[in-house]
């Protein structure tokens, strides 16, 4: 119910009001574009840099033991929240990442936040009687503290980044001098959809390449095949690796894309089969 929590109720995945849910996905559909997915390239390409910076020092020139699955989840975290947050964790490199922690604590870790969704989805009013809500109050408030210094280092300092935040106070016609001191619905909004978007590219990322990379290692065969085309490929568009070059390397999609469909990175994924095919 959006009374009892704004801050799940008004995302975009809950709501129930159908004129309202085509509203808000007008409006976040300029963060999908490709213009705007090519301006966020050169960010999502940092973070790839620093990943495979710290496995090279974590292993010391010799082999090394590394849950790729924690990896990944700590590069989800770093990504998913610059982009809806505008905040850098770093928790690549900081296994004590406040950030990191919290967002675990928010998506991944809780069983109880899996029962309150499904409960939210199918018994609305029983979460209204209980009183519970989707997130916990620790969460809650971290989040809501993260987003409060966002949008005033905004205010303050003038400044436009690439993510959610500012796309939201554009649609809201806030101006950044005035974004400390937003009105409850609109901050409850922004918060809403920036949750939501750090879950959609939190646990599903984190799935898919965690998955992607075991199926890589234990089939070095097509692991070579695909290192071969990306060092060819990049080397086509004169060594720069940017969205175009990413995209023109067919292998990579064809990879990625069977990889999900073997193994959805969501727990619920509904395919229409048009050709036959024999899934090895």
């Amino acid at each position: 119910p959006l009374e009892l929590d704004p801050m799940w109720s008004r995302n975009i995945v809950a709501l129930a009001d159908r004129d309202v849910w085509k509203s808000k996905r007008g409006s976040l559909t300029p963060f999908f574009t490709i213009k705007q997915v090519k301006n966020l390239f050169s960010t999502l390409k940092q973070f790839s840099e620093k990943l495979v910076e710290h496995l090279i020092a974590r292993s010391e020139g010799q082999a090394a033991v590394v849950e790729m699955r924690e990896v990944c989840k700590r590069l989800s975290c770093d990504i998913s929240n610059t982009y809806s947050f505008g905040v850098n964790s770093d928790s690549i490199n900081n296994p004590d990442s406040e950030m990191y922690t919290m967002t675990d604590k928010a998506f991944m870790v809780p069983t109880l936040y899996g029962i309150r969704y499904y409960v939210d989805k199918l018994f609305p009013k029983l979460l209204k009687w209980t009183g519970v809500k989707v997130f916990s109050d620790e969460v809650r408030h971290f989040f809501t503290n993260i987003m409060k210094q966002s949008i005033k280092i905004r205010a303050e300092s003038n400044f436009t980044g690439l993510d959610v935040i500012n796309l939201l106070l554009e649609l809201h016609k806030v101006e950044k001098s005035r974004a400390d001191n937003l009105d409850s619905q609109v901050f409850e909004d922004i918060m809403a959809q920036a949750l939501i978007l750090t879950f959609a590219g939190y646990d599903t990322v984190t799935s898919a390449l965690s998955s992607l990379i075991y199926e890589l290692t234990v089939h070095p065969d097509i692991q070579k095949k695909l290192h071969e085309e990306i060092l060819n490929t990049i080397e086509n568009f004169n060594g720069i690796l940017n969205y175009d070059s990413v995209m023109a390397i067919e292998y990579l999609d064809n990879v990625i894309d069977g990889k999900c469909v073997t193994q959805p990175p969501i727990l619920r994924t509904i395919y229409l089969q048009k050709l036959c095919a024999c899934i090895p």
